[in-house]
């Protein structure tokens, strides 16, 4: 069939949002709850004398109970780009007649001019990969056509990290329960190195190696890692340490209290200490196989690089 032939289905616009958007004219009126998508598609695609104007799901004032009657319009530069409108209303109760303008708890945090799509993006694309705050505006801009400030990127993913945290790990638990996910009891633990202000510290993680679930994790200071601190770590990471952040199950009194998880094989890399530590865990010991292959290769690239140096030095002389 040819495309001038073919059938085409026209889908009026107002019926598609017809839930939760009303046309009027020159206007369009969002609900309080409409993500800011919208009314950025609706900008985008109705010519520029159409006004688009957030309301009151329900125009109720929430202190006499009386009824709202519109009353005037606020402008409100989201994101700092797109100019939308919030309505004001103005209590029918002659003893009170206060005005109130409609909030956006959903899309905008109270007196802050960035959407909390945009404010979140900062840990979501640390989430990635690290970069720079510089990088992530740059980022921000070419993907949603928000010129910010990488002092504000820094600022937002300071302030929204442990909400945005806590909800993926909402998220992370939903997911373990509608999955019913249970723990191989092959585990895989290691740490890394980093400097805070100029100072040292230790992240020591440990995980399920088959399902990926995150046993236990904890950052501290450099001269607080020994070898005692890793086999209290350890101990630790065979427990369910799921009742601490479950407001169901009271927490225990002590960790070693808690109930074993399942626990067959620790993996590491070749740092001596690990070999007592997991025998006294009556557990299996596994080196990982990137350091089984540093460990194999290091006194091979020792002796290629010593012949290297010592050829490059004959090489200099004959010159």
């Amino acid at each position: 069939m040819s495309l001038k032939n073919a059938p085409t289905d026209i889908i009026s616009v107002e019926i598609i949002f017809k839930d939760y958007v009303t046309f009027n004219e020159n206007k369009i009126y969002l609900t309080e709850d409409v993500s800011g998508h919208i009314a950025e598609f609706f900008k985008e695609i109705m010519p520029d004398y159409v006004v688009i104007i957030y309301e009151m799901f329900n125009p109720i004032y929430p202190y006499c109970g009386s009824k709202l009657h519109k009353h005037e319009i606020k402008e409100w530069e989201m994101n700092k780009k797109t100019t939308v409108y919030k309505q004001r209303y103005k209590c029918t109760n002659q003893t009170c007649s206060k005005t109130l303008t409609t909030e956006l708890p959903d899309i905008v945090d109270k007196h802050c001019c960035y959407t909390k799509d945009i404010k979140r993006i900062g840990n979501e694309l640390e989430d990635l990969e690290h970069i720079s705050y510089e990088k992530k505006a740059e980022l921000i801009q070419k993907r949603h056509g928000v010129k910010i400030p990488r002092q504000t990127v820094q600022y937002h993913e300071f302030t929204e990290s442990e909400e945005y945290l806590s909800k993926k790990e909402e998220k992370i638990n939903q997911i373990i329960k509608e999955r019913n996910l249970e723990f191989s009891g092959i585990i895989g633990y290691d740490e890394s190195f980093f400097f805070i202000n100029g100072e040292k510290y230790v992240r020591t993680t440990s995980i399920d190696n088959k399902n990926h679930m995150i046993l236990n994790d904890q950052i501290i200071k450099a001269e607080d890692f020994d070898k005692y601190f890793i086999e209290i770590f350890m101990t630790y990471s065979l427990k369910d340490l799921t009742a601490y952040s479950n407001p169901d199950i009271p927490n225990p009194k002590h960790p070693l209290l808690l109930r074993d998880l399942k626990k067959d094989t620790m993996i590491t890399d070749g740092y001596t200490a690990y070999v007592s530590i997991i025998e006294n865990l009556q557990m299996g010991h596994q080196k990982c196989v990137f350091h089984k292959m540093v460990n194999q290769r290091t006194p091979v690239w020792k002796t290629t690089n010593k012949l290297e140096r010592q050829l490059k030095n004959k090489e200099n002389k004959l010159k």
